[in-house]
């Protein structure tokens, strides 16, 4: 948030005399305030963090793995299921499958090859991914709830890049 003014400084030497639009999205936030309100949140009474709903919605439609990280008890999980709830009341149904990474080791998570037999078992990451992939008719998040480590971290990084 600090660095927006910095940003839009060097956009305004960069191209004099054009004002950068915030983008709006006045029907997704209004399902989110719904959803919010249903749950009784008060999304109006918390700009800042209904700003992160949006800037959250924004990362989703220009990127495929996304980090959210913060403190617990911060509204990062609250904040998923919000925009969630906001993208399925108005577009396809968007759901969540979850699982905590430092719960397991690295091949519980994505999967092992028995060595003596040569067979794979799919770890639970991959076994949501397959369940994500195969739903008809949603968007699937799998979402990685719990401490950030370097270990699985750089391992999921992998395999979003492959």
């Amino acid at each position: 948030a600090e660095d927006v003014p910095l940003f839009l400084s060097l956009i305004g030497d960069l191209f004099p005399g054009l004002q950068a639009e915030k983008a709006t999205f006045p029907e997704i936030e209004a399902a989110m305030r719904k959803s919010a309100t249903e749950h009784n949140l008060q999304y109006d009474k918390a700009p800042g963090w209904a700003s992160k709903c949006i800037q959250l919605l924004e990362t989703y439609y220009v990127r495929h793995g996304i980090g959210v990280v913060g403190p617990t008890g911060a509204g990062k999980t609250t904040m998923m299921e919000t925009l969630a709830a906001g993208l399925s009341a108005i577009d396809v149904k968007h759901v969540l499958l979850r699982m905590n990474p430092k719960a397991i080791t690295a091949p519980q998570m994505f999967g092992k090859m028995d060595p003596t037999t040569g067979d794979w078992t799919d770890g639970v990451f991959a076994v949501l991914w397959r369940k994500g992939t195969k739903a008809k008719n949603q968007n699937t998040w799998i979402v990685l709830d719990g401490p950030v480590d370097a270990i699985w971290i750089e391992n999921l990084n992998t395999v979003l890049d492959d």
